[in-house]
């Protein structure tokens, strides 16, 4: 028997039909609520014939109405908030269930809790000061379903009206997105509101300089250093990954024989999954620490130095090399800008870095993973070999 069938329209509600199983209205092709909740029995549960949304398709589903304490128009407005504006979830063997009311605060808990083991403490600690501190004081108590992409633009327009950098205003965008890409997956949503929010460009150039003796000093204490622990995470930076994403990096994404590892889009700024090749520096550091089948590569520890926010040994890697002043981020710019003046194409750099504006396929993942290689290599081994000073002009992605 087809859903529809002895099925009539509810002139009050679109796309909602009630299943007349007992024959009540005979040959009537509409009615309304009013007319409905006279003639129908008030101790007897009916079924309603309703039109839910999955993502951009729809379907039809029967729903029996168990509970009649209630108005009948108070009912089928419950019933339309839950199969019009979600989706069918909101459905258990055929019986409506109640509405799951999460809030912005709510979606972030469950989100976080998702990445307890997929991410490292540090970055789950930045992103909770963050949105603690900018995000859920504006709508932390507002339901997910009634967030709009205007309410998030509110909040990005006030960061920058207070004389905060662009890059901070970004930052809503980076944790938002992923956030309610989660809550579509579980079928909280159906649209994300961060998917088209506005931050005005900004000139984000910064420069350092440094002499290639230095550079090499700085190389080879990194691949030498004594802490296998150490030697692999700074390895990894000096490869062009970003610190988040290595403190994040998981034995699971490292594939031995293959001779790559993934960075996820989750863990990653370009936000879609990446591959790059273990280069034998890294293949060899591993090896010291010893391969495991699961969990954190660098997992956090206590004491005077925490790998968790490992600026202190960073500092004693400088004072080794003689250099006064470099950010942890500069190794990437030192990458980027030396394999641009050793004169490597901008996309193959790209390619290497792991830059957003770069688009990869999955037919040419083979040939990526050669390009990075060669680009890296290019770059290391022009530092250990050249003894000339070089000025490099780096530009913070961010």
């Amino acid at each position: 028997m087809a859903t529809t069938d002895n099925a009539i329209k509810i002139t009050d509600y679109k796309g909602m039909l009630f299943k007349d199983e007992s024959n009540l209205f005979d040959e009537v092709k509409e009615i309304t609520v009013e007319e409905l909740s006279k003639r129908l029995p008030k101790d007897k549960p009916f079924k309603v014939v309703i039109r839910v949304h999955n993502g951009k398709s729809s379907s039809r589903r029967t729903v029996t109405i168990t509970d009649r304490s209630r108005t009948l128009r108070k009912t089928l407005d419950e019933l339309k908030a839950n199969g019009l504006e979600q989706t069918a979830t909101a459905f258990k063997d055929g019986t409506l269930q109640a509405v799951r009311k999460i809030t912005f605060d709510k979606l972030f808990d469950e989100y976080l809790e998702s990445k307890t083991h997929k991410s490292s403490p540090k970055y789950l600690k930045e992103i909770r000061y963050f949105v603690e501190k900018w995000i859920s004081p504006v709508i932390g108590q507002t339901e997910i379903k009634k967030i709009t992409a205007a309410h998030l633009q509110k909040i990005i327009n006030t960061i920058l009206e207070l004389g905060k950098a662009t890059r901070t205003a970004d930052t809503v965008v980076d944790y938002c997105r992923p956030m309610f890409e989660y809550a579509i997956e579980h079928d909280y949503i159906v649209k994300n509101p961060a998917k088209k929010l506005s931050v005005p460009r900004y000139d984000n150039k910064q420069y350092f300089e440094i002499e290639s003796d230095k550079a090499r000093k700085l190389i080879t204490a990194i691949i030498t250093h004594t802490d296998p622990t150490y030697r692999a995470l700074f390895s990894f930076l000096i490869t062009g990954r970003r610190l988040n994403e290595v403190l994040s990096l998981r034995w699971e994404w490292i594939h031995i024989e293959a001779g790559y590892y993934e960075i996820p889009s989750e863990t990653n700024k370009a936000r879609r999954n990446e591959t790059y090749p273990l280069m034998l520096i890294l293949l060899n550091a591993l090896e010291l620490m010893g391969i495991q089948k699961e969990g954190l590569v660098f997992t956090p520890t206590r004491g005077a130095v925490k790998r968790s926010n490992p600026r202190h040994e960073w500092a004693e890697l400088l004072k080794t090399a003689g250099i006064e002043k470099m950010r942890i981020h500069d190794t990437r710019h030192l990458i980027g800008y030396a394999a641009a003046n050793a004169g490597l194409s901008l996309h193959s750099i790209g390619q290497a870095l792991g830059h957003s504006d770069q688009s990869t396929t999955a037919r040419y993942s083979n040939i990526n993973l050669a390009t990075k290689s060669h680009v890296v290599e290019t770059v290391l081994n022009q530092f250990m070999s050249v003894e000339a000073t070089v000025v490099i002009d780096a530009e913070v992605e961010g």
